[in-house]
């Protein structure tokens, strides 16, 4: 199959200019009709059990399924995918490597990301191609000054995956790697990240340990240990029993006969970079991680950008699993198909119920607070400030069964910074604690906000 070529007269662009007329891929209501009921019932179901059973005892069914998740990864990772050794294969002969970055209205970020990559080491041929989509920001006049890069030019924005496909296309490289405009690579990652390839033939794409770039807010400080925990340890572990399904867009590298065989990434998709890794699984090729090889990107500011970023993410990962149901619980692909993607699926759906039945929870109980107040104001307010009595039995139940997710977790964070090669500060312990409790809240309100805005078909937005 040839890569298809992209026209920049159709007018596609990102989702986040969409103008009149333009769709990202959506959910296939027709196609997947049967399974949208099935799915229905069993949601319809679970409502109805929560509705019947107490907030405490579904805070325990929820607590145990997390104990449950947790203790598989845990047991994982004990296994041997706490591993630290790398491929140590003979490379008489370096693959050719093509660094792709895409740039729209980048000149903030831009320069910084090409100086980091041209700074990459490598023993093999080497070359970088820019491809600037329709950039309207003067940025584009700046990079045609810089030596030591092919620049391709797109009249009109098209969007990361056509402008990804447009440089592949024209690769001289036998691996590709792409890199976003706002993303910083180390020196050594290629050279630590190549033999992979070289050692196992049927190796189609690699991820890079994904790190935030130089934080400096509470909520980039917070990112910081996700990502640690995220990229590092999750990856890592998930990678050990070739369960991995994604190829983060900050840094990925692939084989380029992927692409001409399977044709190219998907341009219509909002998360362009799940939807080739679960391509390439489902074709047969493999995914793995290099958590030696770090790249550093820029990382959301605010609690807002921080929320519309996620519910791309979460909105794109509904899509893709959704397009991608036959890998479920299918023994074909192995780990993937039989635990990474139904625990993604089951992890996003409890986190969401689980966030819509507390929020209900809490504003019945205010509501059920309020209205007396309002109706004897002074008979109540006294009581306002008297403690109801505890069951200290309860207490202490309560206290047991949270601690056991709290640790592990706790072990997990623990491994992240390993993993980095960081150390704990005295900078990291408010963030660690707001990871640890308020931010699984944050979590489950966008995965939400992500079913209801994909359920009811909303637009896409960057």
């Amino acid at each position: 199959m040839q890569l298809r070529r992209y026209d920049t007269e159709t007018g596609l662009v990102d989702g986040s200019i969409a103008p009149a007329g333009f769709e990202r891929s959506g959910l296939d209501v027709q196609g997947k009709k049967t399974l949208i009921v099935l799915g229905a019932a069993v949601l319809a179901l679970a409502v109805i059990v929560a509705l019947a059973v107490s907030f405490n005892t579904l805070l325990l069914i929820y607590t145990i399924f997390m104990i449950f998740i947790l203790m598989v990864y845990l047991c994982i990772w004990m296994d041997g995918a706490s591993d630290t050794s790398e491929p140590h294969v003979p490379m008489d002969q370096w693959p050719s490597v093509t660094v792709v970055i895409p740039s729209y209205n980048a000149g903030h970020t831009i320069f910084e990301c090409i100086e980091a990559c041209k700074k990459m080491t490598y023993k093999g041929e080497k070359e970088i191609i820019v491809v600037d989509d329709g950039s309207t920001d003067g940025s584009i006049d700046e990079i045609h000054k810089i030596k030591g890069i092919t620049l391709l030019r797109k009249e009109k924005n098209a969007g990361k995956g056509a402008a990804l496909n447009m440089a592949i296309m024209q690769a001289k490289g036998d691996l590709v790697a792409c890199v976003d405009s706002d993303t910083y690579p180390e020196t050594h990652a290629l050279e630590r990240a190549v033999p992979f390839f070289h050692d196992d033939p049927k190796l189609g794409g690699l991820v890079f340990f994904i790190c935030a770039a130089n934080p400096k807010t509470m909520i980039q400080r917070l990112q910081e240990l996700e990502y640690w925990v995220s990229f590092g340890f999750y990856f890592k572990t998930i990678s050990f029993i070739k369960g991995l399904h994604i190829t983060p867009g900050p840094m990925a590298m692939y084989r380029k006969s992927i692409f001409i065989e399977l044709g190219g990434f998907d341009e219509k998709n909002i998360a362009e970079d799940m939807e080739i890794a679960l391509r390439l699984r489902r074709h047969g090729w493999g995914l793995t991680t290099c958590h030696t090889a770090k790249v550093y990107t820029e990382v959301p500011v605010s609690i807002k950008a921080l929320y519309k970023q996620r519910l791309r993410w979460f909105r794109g990962g509904i899509l893709n699993l959704f397009k991608y149901t036959d890998m479920f619980l299918n023994p074909r692909y192995g780990s993937l198909g039989l635990f990474t993607l139904p625990m993604m699926l089951s992890t996003g759906l409890f986190a969401a119920l689980f966030t819509f039945w507390m929020l209900s929870d809490w504003a019945r109980s205010l509501i059920s607070a309020i209205l007396p107040t309002f109706s004897n104001l002074q008979a109540v307010l006294p009581g306002l400030f008297v403690l109801p009595p505890l069951d200290p039995l309860m207490v202490s139940s309560a206290i047991v069964v949270g601690l056991v997710p709290a640790v592990i977790w706790g072990f997990f964070l623990w491994s992240g910074f390993e993993i980095a090669g960081e150390k704990p500060k005295l900078a990291h312990i408010i963030p660690c604690i707001c990871l640890m409790t308020v931010y699984p809240l944050f979590l489950g309100v966008t995965f939400l906000s992500a079913y209801a805005h994909e359920l009811s078909g909303q637009g896409y937005k960057w």
